[in-house]
């Protein structure tokens, strides 16, 4: 089970300890020291291991590895992610990344970046060029924290560490706001947090959410059934050893108000044409635990007129034609309903009917999922246009 962990700790008074080189791709260019004892290049070796694995299971089909990006929402009230694929991870990719976002400028490097054991504790020590400081410093409060809070999310997840020792060119980090002598640990920018549960059988892997710490602890106990039952719904009608199916989620938005997650389902059983995916969402009142649908968001007569107007909306999926998806548009009888969208997404007063469709909202936009034929690719993501 995997946390993310709010707050930060004092930081951890040093041990010895042997560095090794983030990444299982980066290789240190000093060279080992003659004097070194066999017990520190036994300990290097155990840690350099232990990022070796964790990159390991971050690895995709295609031998490419998959890292989380941490940014701001659009409201700047949180932190979205987006996943990426590399070669290999260096702190340089991170940085591209993270430049992408604005959470970093393009001309921030890194000095430097290893990784320790400290008290059975993995740490990613950090010395990042005078580019980074001066731009954190010329943040405001909230600017600056969202910033600290994406580099560190990003840097820990993806080496898979406990805490970030941040340093500017070898010295403490000091903005005008704070002067962070603590190692760093994850940010969380909700009072709630989100773990994640993890199933495996077979060609069965399944993920999915559950909440703690919610201000309501029933409904922190209601949806986190909610996402356990939906996660392991198909369960019954899979076998591990001849059915492939995988299921992940995103966490969308996080908000102190709103809550979107995001179920993905890919899915092969022996004896069919053709693999399928398909997709559902969570939409959630965190002040008051209701579940939403499109409908509370927005007026549906809205959402056909999205469809009829030229750039009332565009698609997620970048990989699908929009003019193949705009022929469906035009022969689809469905889009020119308001009564069709009113059906969007769970009907938790009768959860045995079957939406239409799914809705969620990411970086203050709503997006739709709406089922299309499987040339198309099953589904298709639709961000609906101010």
């Amino acid at each position: 089970m995997r946390k993310r962990r709010l707050g930060k700790i004092l930081a951890l008074i040093l041990t010895a300890s042997v560095l090794c080189a983030c990444g299982a791709e980066q290789t240190s260019t000093d060279q080992t020291k003659e004097e070194d004892s066999a017990a520190s290049a036994g300990n290097a070796q155990e840690s350099e291991t232990a990022v070796s694995e964790n990159t390991a299971d971050q690895q995709t089909a295609s031998g490419k590895i998959k890292i989380n990006i941490y940014y701001s929402n659009e409201m700047g009230d949180g932190l979205d992610e987006r996943t990426v694929e590399a070669e290999k991870l260096t702190p340089e990719f991170l940085l591209e990344q993270l430049a992408q976002e604005n959470i970093v400028t393009e001309d921030t490097k890194a000095n430097s970046c290893t990784v320790k054991e400290e008290n059975s504790q993995k740490i990613v020590v950090l010395d990042l060029s005078e580019a980074f400081g001066a731009y954190a410093s010329s943040m405001g409060t909230d600017g600056e924290y969202v910033v600290i809070a994406a580099l560190t999310d990003t840097f820990l997840d993806a080496y898979q560490a406990d805490s970030l020792r941040l340093t500017v060119e070898g010295q403490q980090l000091e903005t005008g706001h704070m002067l962070y002598d603590w190692d760093l640990t994850w940010y969380q920018l909700t009072s709630y947090t989100i773990e994640t549960v993890d199933y495996k059988d077979g060609n069965i892997a399944i993920s999915y959410p559950q909440l703690v710490n919610v201000h309501n602890s029933y409904t922190e106990e209601e949806w986190n059934d909610i996402f356990e039952q939906y996660a392991k719904k198909d369960l019954e009608y899979l076998d591990g050893e001849t059915s492939e199916y995988t299921l992940t989620y995103e966490v969308a938005t996080a908000t102190e108000d709103l809550l979107s997650i995001v179920y993905r389902v890919s899915a092969y059983e022996q004896g069919a044409a053709h693999p399928y995916s398909y997709m559902e969402t969570f939409n959630i009142d965190m002040t008051s635990g209701d579940g939403l649908r499109l409908s509370d968001f927005v007026n549906t007569y809205n959402v056909v007129g999205a469809f009829t107007r030229e750039n009332g909306y565009t698609l997620v999926n970048t990989e699908l034609d929009v003019k193949d998806f705009q022929e469906f548009v035009n022969t689809s009888e469905d889009l020119v309903e308001t009564d069709y969208f009113e059906e969007f997404d769970i009907d938790y007063a009768n959860p045995d009917a079957y939406p239409n469709g799914y809705s969620y909202k990411k970086d203050g936009k709503i997006i739709l999922c709406i089922e299309v034929p499987h040339a198309l690719g099953d589904f298709v993501e639709v961000q609906l246009n101010d």
